[in-house]
């Protein structure tokens, strides 16, 4: 599982076993958005560059790109034949690589 900053530092996504992706506040210390629609565990999430969507994949073969602020899913993208360990957008949220357990890695334009 992950968790990783935004971009200011004012907020943590962290994936989870539970099948969700939460969105942590670091001045209260609490869940403002929990993000659910995967179907097996969340392996890993990541916002972009400017906080504004996130990527997420997991053992349900898939990832999906989530708008950070309404937790809507935008996307669901499938390819990878195995569990998706990671996934995260480039410098300017353009692509995104993801690497599955099968030694596969994937770039997906977005």
């Amino acid at each position: 599982m992950s968790a990783v900053f935004n971009g200011e530092g004012s907020l943590v996504v962290s994936a989870s076993l539970d099948d969700t992706i939460r969105i942590w506040d670091l001045k209260t210390g609490k869940c403002i958005r929990m993000l659910i629609g995967h179907t097996y565990f969340v392996l890993s999430a990541a916002f972009n560059t400017d906080g504004s969507l996130i990527v997420s994949s997991g053992l349900d073969y898939t990832i999906r790109i989530w708008d950070a602020y309404s937790s809507v899913c935008l996307m669901v993208l499938r390819g990878h034949t195995g569990p998706v360990d990671s996934a995260v957008f480039n410098n300017d949220g353009s692509l995104i690589v993801s690497a599955s357990d099968n030694a596969n890695i994937r770039i997906w334009d977005t």
